[in-house]
């Protein structure tokens, strides 16, 4: 039987930099919502039938995406709204520690590359301005223990 202890997400931690160079940017006290989601593979890959028989191939592996969440905000040129407006398009480099802390085996990150989404802006009068964004990553994220 494997045993394991659940975790509450409470000290994630998200870095940003651009590929290719630049400023790594901590995104944690703007985000409410840091995950990497994979999307199935959607079947829509080679079919071929003969008069013999049938093939078909199942596309390949799921496509991933770093879905964020947070507040909006404008007052710097790093504050994840700005640079996500600024930047749309640009490639970054991230890793994600969903449990914050010292990356290693019992706490893992995960890191790869994503294409910069800008979010909306503006919202709901009377309420905190946020946002929700979805970013294609460049691959499966490559899980970092060291």
């Amino acid at each position: 039987m494997v045993t394991t202890n659940p975790f509450v997400l409470r000290d994630v931690s998200l870095t940003l930099t651009p590929t290719g160079g630049g400023t790594a940017e901590e995104y944690r006290c703007q985000l409410s919502q840091a995950e990497l989601v994979p999307t199935a593979a959607s079947g829509g890959g080679a079919s071929l039938t003969t008069f013999c028989n049938s093939y078909s191939d199942s596309g390949g592996n799921a496509s991933w995406a770093l879905t964020l969440s947070g507040f909006q905000s404008y007052e710097d040129a790093s504050d994840f709204s700005m640079l996500s407006f600024d930047a749309e398009g640009e490639e970054f480099d991230f890793v994600l520690s969903p449990m914050g802390g010292t990356v290693g085996p019992t706490n893992p990150g995960f890191g790869g590359t994503v294409t910069m989404v800008a979010t909306n802006i503006g919202g709901t009068a009377g309420q905190y301005a946020t946002f929700t964004a979805s970013l294609p990553c460049g691959g499966k994220p490559d899980k970092i223990v060291a």
